[in-house]
């Protein structure tokens, strides 16, 4: 190895550092002594830098003044951020770094002398191109992954001296309203709100709550959830008696009545139906009280029933003829109402009331109106009351005028009574000794006798021989006649 070779060359190493150290402090001897020649003080140590108008804080308080003050010369050094960190002169600085956010400002609009890692602020105004060039999340936070789904630009809600939405623009949303209005992210349906679907807005705009335009297919549950004159607007004080349905009678777009479903209701129809509140009784409706649904449905007024315990007044007044069906062209002749022989039910079958009849009871009753004489009724004129009476075909009397024929017509033991055993022998013509009033004998028409007069006149069925009479054994008509005992043949 050639030791002296080495040697040499790490002498001439030696000595080119030395001479390059003499020549530094020569420099700086010789720059200070400029400095304090041209500014008249005694040392460098008592320069105040603040009177040059550049102060010396921060990072350039602890730089080496030759770092700025090249080859030693004060006149015409940089005095602005731009001028030494733009590379606009000889200072050997750092400089903006490639992926620096594009800016035409000052470095100390944003950075303080400290560091440059300590940006005070950012001057969104000393920046140009959009939000997101910079706000990406590689070169300044950006947006997070809660931040909501947009396709705007970030200052279209946001300013630019904080994050905090001055004004939403909500044409760059993406995605239903409750997806931000959850109550979570942002504020949603408050304790109060209406139960209704998430669509917001059904009912809101993007600019302000209220007031809404309700979407009443929105909201869910009945009206009176909402319309209970607590929350919002409910029944009137004057509105009819009727069960909580709203959406029975009214339609969301108006409170006007389209339709009253009556099954809603819980008052009786005259509290509306009395011509004020809504239409009532016609002039020309029949005389009753104000039951209406006795007669008429909710869905029409036409008469499908008629109560007649709610009519007032007599039959008649309707069963005319005119306003209802009356007597037609075969009714009996009578002068009473209705009632007297008709229900309120139907015409038929129907009591008749035989007082208020005005005609003999054969034009009813001659079997083919109404039933009349059997067939084995007794042989007689047809004037029925002259026997029956009108509650019942019984017998009470038989007036014997009115019969047609012979009184054994009858009796004859078996439809009426006729004559007993102990009846004496005659012929069957009953009136000829009785009348029709009474069974006891009014004369005896002894024409009419068959058998002898002994056979009654024996002193106990009929006077008979009295004690002075002569004695004989002939018959009575021997001697006598059959209408006096005093004439003697």
């Amino acid at each position: 190895m050639n030791f002296e070779v080495i040697i040499s060359s790490q002498y001439k190493s030696v000595l080119q550092i030395f001479s390059l150290v003499v020549l530094m402090l020569v420099s700086l001897q010789v720059c200070s002594q400029e400095a304090v020649e041209s500014k008249g003080f005694e040392s460098f140590s008592e320069f105040d830098h603040f009177k040059t108008g550049f102060p010396l804080d921060g990072v350039h308080g602890r730089t080496e003044c030759a770092a700025c003050h090249v080859r030693g010369i004060f006149n015409g050094t940089p005095g602005t951020c731009r001028e030494c960190h733009g590379g606009l002169s000889a200072i050997a600085t750092s400089s903006k770094p490639a992926n620096h956010i594009p800016t035409s400002e000052d470095c100390r609009e944003c950075h303080s002398e400290n560091s440059w890692d300590q940006i005070v602020q950012v001057h969104a105004a000393d920046a140009y191109g959009r939000c997101e060039a910079c706000h990406d999340n590689v070169i300044v936070v950006g947006k997070t992954a809660a931040h909501i789904a947009v396709t705007g630009k970030c200052d279209d809600c946001h300013g630019v001296t904080h994050w905090k939405v001055e004004h939403l623009d909500h044409d760059f949303v993406i995605g239903d309203c409750v997806s931000c209005h959850n109550g979570n992210q942002v504020m949603g349906k408050p304790t109060k709100h209406p139960n209704a679907k998430d669509t917001c807005a059904s009912c809101h705009n993007t600019r302000y709550w209220s007031p809404a335009i309700m979407d009443h297919d929105a909201v869910n549950g009945a009206c009176i959830q909402c319309h209970n004159n607590v929350e919002y607007i409910g029944k009137s004080n004057n509105h009819i008696s009727s069960s909580d349905q709203c959406d029975n009678c009214h339609v969301t777009h108006t409170w006007e009545t389209e339709g009253v479903d009556h099954d809603s209701l819980s008052a009786v129809c005259f509290t509306c139906h009395n011509g004020d509140r809504a239409r009532g009784k016609a002039v020309d409706h029949i005389n009753s009280i104000n039951i209406c649904d006795d007669c008429h449905v909710t869905n029409t007024w036409d008469t499908q029933r008629v109560e007649h315990g709610s009519v007032i007044g007599a039959c008649e007044n309707c069963h005319n003829g005119s306003v209802a069906i009356g007597k037609g062209e075969s009714h009996i002749a009578s002068t009473e109402s209705c009632v007297s022989c008709h229900t309120t039910l139907n015409w038929v079958p129907s009591n008749v009331d035989h007082d208020s009849i005005t005609h003999p009871c054969f034009i009813c009753h001659n079997g083919a109106v109404a039933t009349g004489k059997s067939a084995e009724h007794i042989n007689s004129l047809n004037i029925c009351d002259d026997c029956h009476v009108t509650n019942t075909w019984d017998t009470k009397i038989v007036e014997h005028s009115a019969v047609i024929g012979f009184c054994v017509s009858c009796h004859d033991g078996k439809i009426a009574r006729g004559k007993h055993l102990s009846h004496m022998r005659s012929l069957e013509s009953c009136n000829d000794c009785h009348s029709s009033l009474t069974w006891d004998t009014e004369k005896v028409n002894h024409d009419s006798v068959t058998g002898v007069c002994s056979s009654c006149h024996d002193g106990i069925i009929a006077k008979s021989k009295h004690a002075e009479h002569v004695i004989t054994s002939d018959e009575c008509d021997v001697c006598h006649i059959t209408t006096d005992w005093g004439g003697v043949l």
